[in-house]
């Protein structure tokens, strides 16, 4: 649903970081970050985005 609505709405912020969140929830992190990659391209000043990807992207595989 939150994959379809992105879709509807692709200029929606809080569409994609809904969906990001989604995502980051059920522990698709590539999905996550896609996702709040385009949060970040519609508002670059979107810090809860920014924030989302550092941590994401700091994680390191056991």
């Amino acid at each position: 649903m939150l994959a379809l609505n992105a879709d509807l709405h692709p200029a929606s912020e809080n569409a994609h970081d809904s969906l990001a969140e989604a995502y980051e929830a059920v522990g698709d992190a590539t999905a996550a970050l896609r996702a709040y990659r385009r949060v970040l391209e519609l508002n670059p000043a979107a810090g809860h985005a920014a924030a989302r990807v550092a941590a994401l992207t700091s994680v390191k595989a056991p």
